[in-house]
């Protein structure tokens, strides 16, 4: 721990980093196959590198092991680009392709419709602090020349297919309904996204989706950074520049039956330089209870 020795006032460097996903070239060490011959050329995903700054990108993994992210497109729908030998077909779910002759085959895959039949089954069971947490699996078969018969099954975080579809449909003004649902139905919960966090929250409800009535979009939109001056170790004795930073976000109500705009609003956080710190910086987000507060009104 450390304390308050006197005023200074300097600047704070942070750095953002962000991670890049695992070529598919070395995929075949995590995921494996099943049914290939060792002649075989086997099949594998390549897909581009994401970060975690780009406006849509979903978590996947294999059944075996290893992780990657796919880059989501505007129409709900990811593109899989697979390296195989020519000639071979690949099926992604209900999805086919051919590997051209640079030895590459691209599938379009459509996610809403998986994506709702993974729904269907599911029930929040108010976990991991009401984090949904849905799965979408696609098996992919690869036949054809140069290659022995391979299954390969991907999963796909429907998570983040989630908030994307909420966020993307609530915000062209358009109902956010799941296939044959009532438009005029109630409910008792809402969706919380954190579009910048790509994190979503069912709230309150009895944790179905169709009792959900509002989506809410919570965007970061940025923090103040205030110096505290040069604070000093207690047991050290080292001195130690020292800063707070005041977390602003908004949150925009709709209603998910509707897609209509009900209320806006910005919170920050407040706080001030404390007497000590155990790090050289402290953070502040908006107050959790004002925020709820805001929301609940709509309900």
């Amino acid at each position: 721990m450390i304390s308050r020795l006197f005023p200074l006032f300097a600047a704070a460097l942070f750095a953002a980093g962000c991670c890049k996903s695992k070529a598919g070239g070395d995929e075949a060490a995590g995921s494996g196959s099943s049914s290939v011959s060792s002649v075989a050329a086997p099949i594998a995903l390549s897909p581009a590198i994401v970060t975690d700054k780009d406006p849509g990108y979903l978590m996947a993994r294999y059944a075996r092991g290893g992780n990657i992210k796919l880059k989501m497109n505007p129409d709900m729908t990811v593109d899989l680009a697979w390296k195989g030998p020519a000639g071979a077909r690949i099926q992604a779910g209900d999805v086919s392709a051919a590997i051209d002759s640079n030895g590459v085959g691209t599938t379009k895959l459509p996610l809403t419709a998986p994506m709702f039949k993974a729904l269907a089954s599911w029930k929040h069971r108010g976990k991991s602090y009401d984090k949904v947490l849905i799965d979408i699996p696609i098996s992919v078969t690869a036949t054809g020349p140069g290659s022995a018969t391979q299954d390969k099954s991907l999963v796909l975080g429907g998570d983040k297919v989630l908030g994307w579809y909420l966020e993307q449909t609530v915000m062209a003004g358009k109902p956010a309904l799941a296939p044959g649902e009532d438009a005029s139905g109630g409910g008792k919960g809402y969706f919380l996204y954190y579009p910048d966090k790509r994190n979503l929250y069912l709230k309150h409800g009895d944790g179905r989706f169709n009792d959900a009535k509002l989506v809410v979009i919570s965007d970061y939109l940025g923090a103040e950074r205030k110096t505290c001056g040069t604070y000093v170790g207690e047991k050290t004795g080292k001195k130690t520049a020292t800063s707070i930073s005041l977390v602003s976000r908004s949150l925009t109500v709709y209603n998910r039956r509707t897609g209509k705009q009900l209320g806006k609003r910005t919170f920050k956080g407040t706080g001030r330089c404390p007497a000590t710190m155990k790090k050289s910086y402290k953070v502040y987000h908006p107050n959790a209870d004002a925020m709820e507060a805001f929301v609940v009104r709509f309900l």
